[in-house]
């Protein structure tokens, strides 16, 4: 009975804890609330400062907070604390992002992003995380998967396999839960991190570029192991991921970087077939030769589509010029009816 009551409370805190990721716009379950999450990412981004050493090149750092500060600006979340730190380590290829806007870039990394492009490839990615709140989650999923656990061992309790059902029990959490839902968060990451850093004027094209880098180091470093047995999807895989996204986060770059002139061209190759020239086409009535009636036909006009993100929630909304949407004029989201430009 205590048992079936704490499983029952879980479930109760699991769908009170409803929470929409920006961009995706997936609804994810989470048993953390944000004053507590924010607390717990101050206290390590504290703890993280003391215990390494702090770059003092002005030039990274100066990069650095320039890429964060532009980047944190399209999140929408100016309560955060932001703050961006770069940590003198040549050999950690990595950075992070903890809830409540606390930033960190490791020196390793800048030689695989190379540009202040690919750097902002990485910023966004991290600051993704923390805006969808990923790893709120897994702390969510740690918690279930523990209750899962307490569940099988009071059921194989006089079992005399019970250690066989537990470890079949913690091998499939990890291939068929914890692993698999880590590489959607991970993919997640990528798609947002691309739309904010479009909106912050960085060519998205350089995320699969980072990516072919980045999978040369790995293999000059002996390459990885199979993707199933991996937090993380291939490097492959995210290329692959990024360049079927480019549609949809391309329009945000021209758009932030002032590039109208590509936006429309842009926007009308990808929602029209090419244009046909116009043509004659000799149809049979009957006659042959020069009385033959002509025919012109005309390609159909180019409707030019929008894809705007409604600043309040998230979502985007796809207006068409058909509707009597040109760029500048306020429109009103599908999702939550907040107008917006």
């Amino acid at each position: 009975m205590k048992l079936a009551g704490v499983v029952t409370a879980i479930i109760l805190l699991l769908f009170s804890g409803c929470y929409t990721v920006p961009v995706t716009g997936r609804q994810s379950f989470i048993l953390i609330d944000e004053g507590t999450e924010m607390k717990m990412g101050f206290q390590a981004f504290e703890k993280i400062k003391s215990e390494t050493k702090i770059s003092d090149d002005p030039q990274i750092n100066a990069m650095v907070n320039r890429v964060g500060t532009r980047v944190a600006q399209v999140t929408g979340r100016k309560d955060y604390e932001w703050e961006f730190v770069v940590f003198d380590e040549p050999d950690v290829k990595n950075a992070f992002a903890l809830p409540g806007g606390k930033v960190g870039v490791f020196t390793g990394i800048l030689d695989i992003t190379e540009n202040e492009a690919g750097l902002a490839v990485v910023m966004s990615h991290e600051v993704a995380h923390a805006m969808a709140k990923h790893g709120a989650e897994r702390y969510t999923e740690g918690i279930l998967l523990i209750a899962g656990a307490v569940a099988v061992n009071e059921a194989a309790r006089k079992s005399d396999d019970r250690d066989a059902f537990l470890a079949a029990y913690g091998i499939g959490a990890s291939l068929f839960v914890a692993l698999p839902h880590s590489r959607k968060q991970e993919a997640e990451a990528d798609h947002i991190g691309l739309v904010y850093m479009a909106r912050a004027g960085y060519d998205p094209r350089e995320g699969p570029r980072l990516w072919r880098r980045f999978a040369r180091y790995k293999s000059e470093q002996g390459g990885g192991g199979p993707e199933f047995l991996s937090t993380h999807p291939t490097e492959e895989t995210r290329i692959a991921n990024m360049e079927a996204l480019m549609p949809d986060v391309l329009p945000y770059y021209y758009e932030a970087s002032g590039q109208t002139d590509k936006l429309v061209d842009y926007r009308q190759t990808q929602t029209q077939p090419a244009p046909q020239k116009m043509h004659s086409s000799r149809i049979k009535t009957g006659k042959i030769g020069p009385t033959a009636k002509t025919h012109m036909f005309k390609a159909a006009p180019i409707k030019r589509r929008y894809i705007l993100q409604c600043p309040v929630c998230g979502r985007n909304n796809e207006i068409d010029s058909s509707e009597g949407y040109t760029p500048g004029s306020s429109v009103k989201c599908y999702n939550c009816g907040s107008s917006f430009k």
